[in-house]
């Protein structure tokens, strides 16, 4: 199969903040997005290109997304959220849902990684399943507020941490103080 960034065929242009141009076959973005189904039917459309708010890179692994199954996941919290957010702007619906499942796979590899994006999206179930899985994490056994470092305590949003000492509070004393337990009993501070 083809790159995404230069379809056979291909019948419509997208172009990257960075200028980067991916030509791809319009009839995917009109199945995969109302946003770009209505912007390319509609008949006072003249341009050649059409400009997406993204870079080349995540551009490029939307595109990829969107038109095959084997996929690399995106390599950063950043980056996750990037293709979420442009889900959201253009109306991704199958998109968003196919990255939704692969964050589930993705925190088995990247727990804290899974619970900080999650925390941004408020995906409950899928933060639950990442607590579940920091035991298996080196270091961060003992997530307290004393000793997390500042750069890792900015990574979820302030309730899903508030909500995570919480939980690891409430365990540390009783018969099972394993993330597993945190887990089950995890809410978001509000």
């Amino acid at each position: 199969m083809c790159s995404p960034a230069k379809a056979v065929k291909a019948d419509l242009t997208l172009t990257s903040t960075d200028n980067q141009e991916f030509q791809v076959h319009s009839y995917h973005c009109k199945a995969h997005s109302t946003v770009l189904r209505d912007m390319l039917e509609s008949p006072g459309l003249n341009e050649s290109a059409i400009p997406i708010d993204a870079t080349g890179r995540e551009l490029r692994l939307f595109l990829n997304l969107m038109t095959r199954w084997e996929v690399l996941n995106p390599s950063d919290s950043a980056t996750w959220l990037r293709l979420l957010e442009l889900c959201d702007k253009y109306d991704f619906y199958l998109v968003r849902r196919r990255l939704k499942q692969r964050l589930r796979v993705y925190s088995y590899k990247s727990p804290w990684d899974a619970f900080c994006i999650t925390s941004h999206l408020d995906e409950l179930d899928i933060a639950k399943k990442a607590i579940k899985r920091f035991g298996s994490l080196t270091g961060q056994k003992d997530i307290e507020l004393g000793r997390m470092p500042f750069q890792m305590a900015t990574q979820p949003t302030l309730p899903y941490l508030l909500g995570l000492l919480h939980g690891r509070n409430l365990v540390a004393h009783s018969d099972d103080p394993s993330w597993a337990a945190v887990s089950e009993i995890f809410y978001p501070a509000t």
